[in-house]
């Protein structure tokens, strides 16, 4: 017998549904069912999400499946991490969840800090540093818009959130939970953190693992469905990234780097790995699968390069990204070095120019062609993650010899074989829409189909991978070195 599974993947740029059909564990069929746009828009003077447009699409995505595929019993959400939404008493969304791009909450940073003085924030949490996290923005929730923060009975991250109002039950998953630096990193309770910042617990509800169930979907979305079955909304790894790592998964703890957005570099522990070398390095400790570790950093992705490329096609009408990367390939074609983790190249009024203005800082050529900007950024994504990879390997004490590329990153074949020229590894890419299979897999689990998705799943012998072997193809040996005295 043929079961369906339904899985809604939301990211940050677009949401998608998808329907996997499985005979059994060796047999497994992707089906796309429904994509839509998904960006921030400015809602009174904040850059939130337009939850009430999100709904609709995945809704419709799911009238789309349901229509095709009437076997569907287990559906599973994942999203991106750290936003919320707050509910009323009445269990009604008090405003559009505010994205993580808005910078509103910067200014209390330095008082949360302050409150962990005694023992580190990151020392109790194990998360990384970074200004969107979880919890400076609902401390500035708190302290500068009081009465929202009275009037919030729930907070909801964006995964339960959908599940709240597909069931009407409130839980929060574990492994977006373990993103925001609200989550004790030992002790797996929040209670420690929220009473430090003051928080009510109020607005927490209980705390859920991949593989248990939010609840059933509601009547009213039954019968828009047109259903006459009961079906579960399952909790997978709801951090599209943990879902990601989950369908790459293996005894062997592959190197990974997640490359969407924003570039996800690590590998997978039995346990948090929290020391001054972690810290002072700004790693993460984050839960996935079977309640594994990722431990990884953030850099910088296809942020930066996508708005340079867009603004190099206005200047260069209906030029396609793979005419442009065939032109990067080319020797005559040069390049410099930045760090494409500058704060100043997030939201500079004009991206290339950017880029020139930090190598003119750095007193390298600054070239007039904009090929060689977009150059310039696509190497210097290569060589940073380079560096996070050999710290990484530095602090687990373990050396790789491939990195498994995953997310809409690994289809920029011009940038996988820099990656390996550049960190002389062998590359190898995952699967295409790998958040959504491992979203899948969980559900699969969830249904019985496997014992343990690791040693149950070969996700290679399903998608049959391309690899890239360093060759020194587009950046040699003589060239590493000259841009790593360069860059000291």
């Amino acid at each position: 017998m043929t079961r369906q599974y339904l899985s809604i993947d939301l990211g940050a740029s677009s949401g998608r549904v998808y329907v996997f059909e499985s005979m059994d564990k060796n047999h497994l069929t992707q089906h796309e069912i429904y994509r839509f746009e998904n960006k921030p828009v400015e809602i009174d003077g904040r850059l939130s999400w337009d939850f009430d447009s999100i709904f609709a699409h995945i809704l419709k995505g799911m009238e789309k499946a349901f229509e095709k595929y009437a076997a569907i019993r287990h559906v599973g959400i994942d999203s991106f991490a750290v936003d919320y939404g707050l509910l009323d008493k009445n269990g009604c969304l008090l405003r559009q969840p505010v994205s993580y791009r808005d910078e509103g909450a910067k200014s209390v940073i330095n008082e949360v800090e302050a409150l962990f003085k005694d023992k580190s924030l990151y020392e109790r949490t194990g998360i990384q540093h970074l200004a969107f996290n979880t919890i400076y923005r609902l401390y500035y929730l708190k302290k500068h818009e009081p009465s929202l923060y009275d009037e919030a009975e729930k907070l909801l991250l964006i995964p339960d959130l959908i599940a709240y109002y597909l069931t009407g039950q409130t839980r929060m998953e574990i492994t977006n939970l373990s993103t925001t630096a609200l989550l004790d990193a030992r002790e797996r309770t929040i209670e420690p953190i929220i009473k430090r910042l003051g928080i009510d617990e109020r607005l927490f509800s209980d705390v859920i693992h991949p593989g248990d169930s939010y609840g059933w979907l509601k009547d009213n979305i039954k019968t828009r469905m047109k259903l006459n079955h009961d079906v579960s909304v399952v909790a997978v790894c709801t951090h599209d990234t943990a879902s990601a790592i989950t369908a790459i998964s293996n005894k062997n703890r592959p190197l990974y780097i997640s490359s969407g957005t924003w570039s996800l570099i690590g590998s997978l522990l039995d346990r948090p790995r929290i020391n001054e070398q972690t810290e002072r390095q700004n790693f993460t400790n984050e839960i996935g699968y079977d309640s594994q570790i990722r431990f990884l950093k953030n850099a910088m992705g296809f942020w930066l390069f996508d708005h340079a490329f867009e603004e190099y096609r206005q200047r260069n009408k209906s030029v396609a990204l793979s005419s442009l990367l065939n032109e990067l390939a080319k020797e005559e074609i040069r390049y410099g070095l930045i760090d494409i983790d500058d704060d100043d190249l997030v939201f500079p009024d004009c991206y290339l120019e950017a880029v020139r203005d930090k190598l003119h800082a750095s007193g390298q050529e600054i070239f007039d062609d904009d090929q060689a900007v977009l150059k310039t950024i696509l190497i210097s994504m290569a060589f940073k993650y380079r560096d996070v990879i050999r710290r990484l390997e530095s602090l687990i004490d373990r050396k790789f010899k491939e990195i498994i590329v995953i997310g809409g990153g690994s289809r920029n074949d011009y940038l996988n074989q820099v990656i390996a020229d550049v960190t002389e590894k062998h590359v190898v890419i995952g699967p295409k829409e790998a958040t959504a299979l491992g979203n899948a897999l969980v559900l699969m689990q969830a249904d019985g189909m496997f014992e343990d998705i690791r040693d149950d799943f070969d996700w290679q012998e399903h998608f049959p991978p391309k690899s890239f072997k360093p060759e020194s193809k587009h950046v040699t040996k003589k060239e590493r070195s000259q841009l790593d005295r360069m860059k000291s």
